[in-house]
């Protein structure tokens, strides 16, 4: 799948390509359930703020 598929996608990631794109999604949808999050919630961040800023809330505790 693209990342141009991705409608909340803007592009501030342009730089990476499609398979680092799925590479890192795969990473951080293993990450959030690692952690006790959804994966939609992972790759929610991921689209809207960018990898770091994923990695980053997924850092977070969990609230119950």
């Amino acid at each position: 799948m693209s990342f141009e598929l991705h409608n909340g996608f803007d592009k501030r990631s342009e730089y990476i390509n499609e398979v680092e794109f799925q590479d890192i999604a795969r990473s951080l949808k293993a990450l959030a359930v690692e952690q006790g999050f959804p994966e939609d919630f992972a790759i929610d961040q991921f689209i809207r703020l960018g990898p770091v800023a994923a990695a980053a809330a997924l850092s977070r505790p969990v609230q119950n």
